[in-house]
């Protein structure tokens, strides 16, 4: 149940991060698509931690998938 939880949690902060870049394009175009190397967002990555002791690979995958999903970045 935690595990279902801490991954729907991190989904879920995945899209709002993305939507609120999207909602700022100045912010947006410093931004691009998560990747597997890529780190979490700080504040992001210790509201997880805070809320779950640690963040698994899972919650990561999670936290990215959503985040690439939802973010529509800035046309060039």
């Amino acid at each position: 149940m935690t595990k279902t939880r801490a991954i729907s949690m991190a989904s879920r902060i995945g899209i709002l991060f993305a939507e609120e870049l999207n909602g700022d394009p100045r912010e947006a175009q410093n931004w691009s698509e998560l990747d597997a190397n890529d780190d979490l967002p700080e504040f992001d990555y210790i509201t997880l931690r805070a809320e779950f002791g640690n963040v698994t690979p899972e919650m990561e995958r999670a936290y990215k998938d959503a985040f690439n999903d939802a973010f529509v970045g800035v046309a060039e």
